[in-house]
């Protein structure tokens, strides 16, 4: 079965925000203090707390071009690479309007910018590699 170009990337581009969704709520139940008026600033003065988003948004990244490029036959890392940029340029924006640059530390918001493309090409690369172990199986 192929799916046509486009949706393999906003499979990707949805998959990613899902999972990283899902993998994020648990992190913030866990750091936050639910009982303080301004939660995102004691979330952004944690650096447990930031390392731990970083790494399960890293994993979320991979994991949604892992799945979405199934569909990409030959072309997986082009689309692993569209899938990582495609969520830096939706990103950004949001990062500037909800002004995230004054209120997490620099390392951070690099991170968080930088980060989409490698791990989707990271993605993307063992999906390859599992399909060409999966055509060619060794005896």
């Amino acid at each position: 079965m192929e799916i046509k170009p486009i949706k393999t990337v906003a499979v990707g581009v949805i998959l990613s925000i899902l999972i990283e969704m899902i993998s994020g709520l648990p992190l913030m139940f866990m750091f936050a203090d639910l009982t303080s008026l301004d939660f995102e600033a004691v979330l952004a003065s944690n650096n447990i707390y930031l390392l731990a988003s970083i790494l399960a948004s890293f994993l979320s990244l991979i994991l949604a071009s892992f799945i979405a490029t199934k569909y990409a036959q030959n072309s997986e890392v082009k689309f692993g690479i569209i899938i990582g940029l495609l969520i830096t340029a939706l990103s950004l924006p949001m990062w500037i309007v909800a002004d995230t640059f004054s209120t997490y530390p620099n390392w951070y918001s690099v991170l968080s910018l930088a980060m989409p493309v490698p791990a989707s090409y990271l993605g993307a690369i063992i999906r390859r590699k599992k399909l060409n172990k999966t055509s060619n199986p060794t005896p």
